[in-house]
């Protein structure tokens, strides 16, 4: 198969791997890509006398050979071959294990040449072609250490176009046509030569799956592989591997077996695992199979690779029992399923509050009897700890277990009962925390403010299911019924008595007084704090003055201190414009602010002319002056 003459981006370092199976013992071309007549360059993975080797020339002038293993490769059993060139070193793999090698001490090697890659070879009319069965191809344009050509030889790659070193990747899955696909990021596909398709396609029964487990730090005895599916609810382990064990694989395939023929109820059966065993067999090894929540019995099914036809029962067991098989194969693959009945679950209600019950339920035709002594298929249980359940059913008999915990009620204390004086308001707080809320209110919220008398509750859950109810009353005293108003009137300069009489009251004026009664001069504000039944209420009082204006029609300014002044009463004199005309209109005193001194300057008759500022009012008449 000729795969075009790209060199793929590899110049001096390469590895190559391929699975092969072959009885044959001629010199046979596995894969390589060589040119041993013109640049003397290239590389190429080869069988003589039935052991590999890998070679090919770096530049040099030389042929570079990594010596050929000792052990055949021709024993009609699959092995991973990989042929590894880096750093003047050639080395040969066999089935993930270091064959053989040489160091060539050469610096400057050159891998490229105009060849082209071939498998199997036939590109060149001789006798190198091989004879026998190649699968998985891979070639990296890089230097893979033994761990990781171990972790990948007996699994798929995926995504390979998305690794970048990996230059041409065959895994003949395609199985029909003249044309094999490369799968790696150069996309370069091969084609045969002088092959029949229809011939060429075999089915491969190489050691291969999705997924592939090794081990080969092997002690000296009970060493044990182990693969779980938790994604797929099962897991595989090969145990009592002991160091003549040199390399163990297992593998899972994530598809239906090719053939189920032999497997009862085959439906069942949508993957399936492998082992490969690296070396030649000389102990047993165990294999066991095991998943949770399986039917009444399970079966185990082997046969010998995928090119096997047919599916061999090892053993049906009851569930309970462990699904064992041993043997000495070097290559192996096993299939499972199950019948009868699904075993039954305890379904319970959960852990529950203290002072209450759970109930535990099995949902089952079967002969119950549960750890407690009882036999129905439900009861009540009233303490925490773990209980079980016996079932046995169709022959088969199952035991589930569950544990439930006795579970705390929160703690609520909204406080002892309040009283309120009214238009107070009070804060009811229910414990803060993971939990839920239910006020008699309809509100959710951890506190409620409060400021009407009843009787509030609060119910609180936590997240268990627990729950807790408080309540408290709250009482709201009732204002009691002030006779006092809000606003007076009152004479400019007037005194008058603001009374805030409440029974049993006690008082606290803005002037300091504390009676029942005080007398104040208008206009004026004021506020008093009236206490009754304990409960403080505060009041204010606006005593507006009105414009009551005396206005004097005789004033004798003699010396006695008796009316001798011009002196007006029940309006603001600071506010008021005043203009006095003797009896010939002629104006004696004017002023816009008075200060009631106005004597007259002799007697006789007056005329006034008093404008209030406040009300804009005018005042007109007469006064007479008499000395």
């Amino acid at each position: 198969m000729v795969c075009g003459t790209s060199n793929r981006g590899i110049t001096n370092t390469i590895t190559v791997e391929a699975w092969v199976k072959t009885t044959s013992f001629k010199y046979h071309w596995v894969v390589g890509k060589y040119d041993r007549y013109g640049g003397e360059r290239g590389y190429h993975l080869i069988i003589k006398d039935g052991k590999a080797a890998f070679a090919g020339r770096d530049g040099s002038g030389h042929y570079r050979n990594s010596g050929y293993t000792a052990e055949l490769v021709n024993d009609g059993q699959w092995h991973h071959l990989t042929g590894v060139s880096y750093n003047g070193a050639w080395r040969i793999f066999v089935d993930g294990i270091l064959k053989n090698e040489s160091h060539t001490g050469y610096a400057s090697t050159d891998l490229t040449n105009t060849a082209p890659l071939a498998i199997g070879k036939d590109y060149l009319a001789d006798s190198e072609n091989f004879v026998g069965e190649i699968d998985e191809v891979r070639i990296w344009k890089k230097f893979l250490p033994v761990e990781e050509i171990r972790r990948l030889m007996c699994s798929k790659i995926s995504n390979p176009q998305e690794i970048p070193d990996l230059v041409a990747y065959f895994n003949f899955d395609n199985s029909g046509g003249s044309t094999v696909k490369d799968l790696s990021t150069q996309k370069t596909d091969g084609g045969f030569r002088n092959m029949n398709p229809s011939t060429a396609w075999v089915t491969s029964s190489a050691p291969i799956g999705d997924k592939s487990l090794p081990n080969y730090h092997i002690p000296d005895q009970n060493s044990t592989v182990a693969m779980h599916m938790q994604e797929k609810g099962f897991s595989f382990y090969a145990s009592d591997l002991n160091r003549t064990t040199q390399g163990f694989h297992i593998y899972y395939v994530d598809a239906k077996p090719n053939t189920t023929a032999g497997i009862a109820d085959p439906a069942q059966v949508n993957s399936y695992f492998g082992i490969f065993q690296v070396g030649t067999p000389q102990s047993a090894h165990h294999i066991q199979y095991y998943t949770p929540n399986t039917l009444c019995k399970q079966s185990l099914y082997h046969r010998a690779d995928n090119a096997t036809s047919q599916w061999d029962l090892i053993k049906t067991v009851p569930a309970i029992e462990p699904l064992r098989y041993t043997g000495m194969a070097k290559q192996a693959e096993f299939a499972y399923n199950t019948s009868g009945t699904q075993a039954p679950r305890i379904h319970s209600s959960g852990d529950f509050c203290i002072g209450r019950k759970a109930t535990l339920q099995i949902n089952t035709t079967g002969n119950v009897l549960w750890s407690t002594g009882e036999t129905s298929k439900s009861i009540m249980v009233s303490q925490p700890g773990e209980y079980s359940v016996t079932v046995s059913l169709d022959g088969c008999t199952f035991t589930d277990r569950v544990t439930v915990s006795e579970m705390p009620y929160p703690v609520v204390d909204l406080g002892p009962d309040r009283t309120l004086c009214s238009g107070e308001r009070t804060m009811l707080v229910a414990p803060a925390g993971n939990y839920t809320y239910k006020w008699s209110t309809g509100a959710i919220s951890s506190s409620l403010e409060v400021k009407t008398s009843g009787k509030y509750w609060v119910e609180v859950t936590n997240t268990n299911g627990c729950t807790t109810r408080d309540e408290v009353t709250v009482t709201v005293k009732p204002q009691p019924d002030f006779t006092l108003p809000l606003q007076l009137n009152a004479c400019y300069g007037e005194r008058i008595n603001v009374d805030a009489l409440t029974p049993d009251a006690t008082y606290l004026w803005s002037t300091g007084h504390t009676s029942p009664m005080v007398v104040v001069t208008a206009p004026t504000k004021l506020s008093v704090a009236i206490t009754v039944n304990g409960c403080t209420y505060t009041r204010e009082v606006n005593v507006i003055s009105e414009e009551c204006p005396v206005i004097p029609n005789i004033i004798t300014p003699n010396g006695d201190g008796k009316n001798d002044t011009f002196v007006l009463q029940g309006i603001n004199i600071d506010q008021v414009e005043i203009e006095i005309f003797n009896r010939w209109g002629v104006s004696v005193y004017k002023r816009n602010s008075y200060d009631n001194k106005w004597a007259g300057p002799g007697s006789g008759m007056y005329y006034y002319h008093i404008k209030s500022g406040q009300t804009q009012q005018v005042y007109k008449g007469w006064v007479e002056v008499v000395r």
